[in-house]
């Protein structure tokens, strides 16, 4: 009887050890980095100092051998951020694949230009490349990113007239996948883009909006379904708009195509981008948008924060950030991942701060 007590005793003395040590964080309390050309050990033991344990990287680094090496040897997770429809440098080389808004324009603004999500070659194309590097670099997961139509959401603020967000897409070729879809025809004295979209968003807005999430749940199923045939326990996140349900009269869905139960069915992780600071609101946000989001994607709300001022000139304080951190770690979050780890490397202070409040907040 003594030794079973003993015995007892001992394992609860473990478990409380290890749900007070730092490297045994459950949550995701990563970075993004897209280039580094310094000493990958310097920056790992930095990272595993301050409690950063999972990494979001491209191109640049998931083709690095020693990189990879080093992560997995200590620990941080690696999540490839797979880049879907936009495609700046494939638009360049085929102009007819842009996504076409309301107005008869192609989609861009600014650094912004988005593929039209229903091409079909397209579409197989970034799988066959997604899947290729899962196979080459063996990541722990896979970021969605770009996986919606077009959408400038970096200067949509709160007061924002939602009709003022641009609507895609309406190629020819959508326009006659819907039709197809709807079975229903466009009224043939219809003739400029403006007037079949003003007809569609007006007799068949609901339709529309169904079938463009349709399009990019699909995607995203695909992309989860080929990755998994190569690891099926890879971990999947997916990067969305920061617009909860209803806001900007549901734009999310019917501007981004962005369902976000749908996602979740398909992803460990959904990543509203809560970028406050560009988008004009206050670190409260951040918190409310984690709860909103959790009740369509429970227990899968991965909220992704911005570091450094962008877009907007507005002076990011010691005291603002740590506000934003806890934020974004309360409540039903799984963690938080920051944007990016340029910004937190120029700001030692900020460090600080992320080691005190990762450790302050764990569960």
């Amino acid at each position: 009887m003594f030794k079973k007590n003993l015995l007892i005793i001992v394992v609860l003395l473990m478990a409380t050890v290890l749900s007070c040590n730092p490297g045994n964080d459950q949550r995701v309390i990563g970075v993004k980095l897209y280039q580094y050309n310094n000493d990958f050990s310097t920056l790992i033991d930095e990272w595993k100092n301050i409690g950063i344990n999972t990494v979001f990287i491209d191109e640049n680094l998931i083709q690095k051998p020693d990189f990879m090496q080093l992560c997995a040897e200590n620990g941080i997770a690696t999540y490839f951020i797979a880049r879907t429809f936009w495609n700046p440098e494939r638009l360049a080389e085929d102009s007819t694949l842009y996504a076409i808004t309301s107005k008869g324009e192609k989609a861009f603004d600014d650094w912004v230009h988005f593929v039209c999500p229903t091409r079909e070659e397209y579409r197989k194309e970034k799988i066959r490349y997604f899947t290729d590097m899962v196979k080459k670099h063996n990541p722990t997961g896979i970021s969605i990113d770009f996986i919606r139509y077009f959408a400038f959401w970096e200067m949509v603020y709160p007061d924002t007239n939602p009709d003022s967000i641009p609507n895609t897409c309406f190629c020819d070729e959508c326009l006659a996948k819907f039709q197809q879809y709807g079975n229903f025809t466009i009224p043939e004295n219809l003739n400029t883009t403006h007037e079949k979209s003003a007809w569609i968003v007006e007799d068949h807005g609901d339709t529309f909006k169904q079938w463009k999430c349709g399009n990019i749940t699909s995607m995203v199923s695909d992309i989860v379904a080929a990755v998994k045939e190569v690891k099926p326990n890879i971990k999947v996140n997916t990067h969305i708009v920061p617009w909860r349900k209803g806001e900007f009269e549901d734009a999310c869905e019917r501007v981004a195509g962005q369902d976000v139960a749908e996602f979740a069915r398909y992803a460990d992780y959904v990543s509203p981008m809560c970028y406050s600071f560009m988008l004009k609101r206050e670190p409260e946000w951040i918190g409310e948008f984690v709860t909103s989001f959790n009740a369509e994607a429970p227990n899968k709300v991965l909220p992704s924060i911005q570091i450094k001022e962008a877009y907007i000139e507005k002076s990011i304080t010691g005291e603002l950030f740590e506000k934003c951190l806890r934020e974004s770690l309360g409540g039903a979050s799984q963690g938080v991942v920051l944007w990016a780890w340029d910004a937190l490397d120029n700001e030692p202070a900020y460090k600080q701060i992320m080691k005190k409040v990762v450790e302050e907040t764990r569960k």
